[in-house]
């Protein structure tokens, strides 16, 4: 969420707003707020009553991006640090490195505090989801992530995209144009199963959904044209799901079925032609 107007806290100090996420436990639902201030990027509190802290201490090369909720009074902010690798490198245009930090804040009048904080694989977050039981998953240009409270899980799978299903509390990962399959996480256990597309990938995936049983692929094809993909979810997990075997049975015996009332029709023809 970005705010066009420029806001300010009790000590007369103005910053931007990039982001925000709510405690939606607590009583006045306490909100985190990624800022832009004179000098970096900031963490502030934000409560029910209009209560807007201080920053919590600037770092030099890091910008927060996002941010979603945990547990506990806890949030998950992730952002990049831009470092330069190599003396070879230009320093107006460092390497970017992910970073990932939870952040206590429950309410009161000082700045959050951020309590853990580690530096992941990749240059990009391109998508971070809450999840269920005050966990979030954060996938990478190199990497995805399951976090709780008090755990990080890395599994080493990079992506393009990735959808969240919230009703059965599992991952989607997809990769560039061109793919012949897409990974699937289960968020609870971290298990993975690989899936194959019935085509390669026809789009460069930005941005997907899950409406009932299909997931929708939004993209750019080699045209540059935007485009949108439908996937049936139930026929996919014919190697899980009871239903999507018995989509395939009711096919396999149809075109069974068809197969012998033609033969049928022929054998039929030809004895009444000899007769």
């Amino acid at each position: 969420m970005v705010f066009d107007q420029i806001l300010s806290d009790t000590f007369g100090s103005g910053f931007g707003v990039h982001g925000i996420a709510v405690d939606s436990t607590s009583l006045l639902n306490n909100r985190l707020l990624i800022t832009s201030e004179d000098g970096g990027s900031g963490l502030r509190g934000l409560n029910g009553q209009g209560l807007v802290t201080t920053s919590a201490p600037l770092q030099d090369f890091v910008i927060w991006d996002k941010v979603v909720y945990l547990d506990d009074s806890t949030f998950l902010v992730a952002g990049t640090f831009a470092i330069q690798t190599s003396s070879s490198q230009s320093p107006a245009s460092p390497s970017p490195q992910i970073v990932l930090a939870h952040v206590y804040w429950d309410g009161d009048s000082t700045a959050p505090q951020i309590v853990r904080q580690a530096m992941g694989n990749g240059s990009e977050i391109h998508s971070i989801h809450a999840t269920k039981d005050g966990k979030a998953v954060v996938s990478t240009n190199e990497e995805f992530y399951i976090i709780s409270k008090d755990s990080v899980q890395v599994l080493p799978y990079a992506s393009t995209t990735m959808v969240y299903e919230s009703e059965h509390d599992r991952a989607w990962l997809f990769g560039e144009r061109g793919s012949e399959s897409m990974l699937r996480i289960d968020v609870a256990s971290g298990e993975t199963s690989t899936k194959k597309l019935g085509f390669p990938l026809s789009v460069s995936p930005t941005s997907g959904v899950i409406a009932v049983d299909t997931l929708y692929i939004h993209g750019f094809d080699s045209q540059g044209q935007a485009q949108r993909l439908s996937l049936d979810l139930s026929l996919e997990g014919s190697l899980s799901s009871g239903r999507g075997f018995l989509n395939f049975a009711f096919i396999f015996v149809g075109v069974i079925m068809i197969a012998t009332q033609g033969y049928l029709m022929v054998e039929k023809a030809m004895h009444t032609r000899k007769a």
